[in-house]
């Protein structure tokens, strides 16, 4: 929130905003897509680790019975699948137009325009001099009134009430709030 509240002092704000930004997105697509067994939002590598894992729990139970021995199964080695992919496997409701503020643009835009900021930012140190701040302030935007609606879809938060509790449901609006003056 600093760095949203500071963007016009330094540059380097909007190299945080970015990066923060992109971060509360990837994690609230880690929320809406992990499933009970904890898969959901891995990278396809791990998707396949964690299946194989569960797999095996469950041969070592029958064979428990059956007084067979098998080598311990281990927890696999886990890894978070890119934004990009997140994203492609949110379900369509979550890109409905119908609930977009006046003169928003499409979420996707917005959301690739972010993840090319970020990565712009992550690997090349100097580019946040060259980027224009509106756009990088509409990406901003974009990236946070598409997540704002999360919360509401609740199939998929419904335990709004721990949304509450951190805080993320007003710090969210807040940002929100804050990009829609600039």
């Amino acid at each position: 929130m600093f760095a949203l509240q500071n963007l016009e002092r330094s540059k380097a704000h909007y190299k945080s905003a970015v990066l923060n930004a992109h971060l509360a997105i990837q994690g609230m697509c880690v929320c809406a897509l992990t499933a009970t067994d904890g898969g959901g939002a891995l990278g396809k590598n791990s998707e396949k680790a964690l299946r194989t894992y569960h797999d095996q729990c469950s041969l070592d139970i029958e064979a428990f019975s059956r007084d067979w021995l098998f080598p311990k199964n281990t927890y696999p080695t886990l890894q978070l699948a890119a934004l990009g992919e997140l994203l492609k496997r949110l379900p369509r409701e979550f890109y409905s137009d119908s609930e977009r503020g006046a003169g928003s643009q499409d979420p996707k835009r917005s959301l690739d325009r972010l993840s090319y900021l970020r990565n712009s930012f992550s690997h090349f140190p100097d580019m946040s001099l060259s980027i224009s701040p509106m756009y990088i302030e509409a990406a901003l935007l974009g990236g946070m009134r598409f997540v704002s609606r999360f919360p509401d879809l609740q199939e998929y938060f419904a335990n709004r009430s721990r949304l509450n509790e951190a805080r993320v449901v007003s710090l969210i609006d807040e940002a929100v709030s804050l990009l829609e003056r600039k």
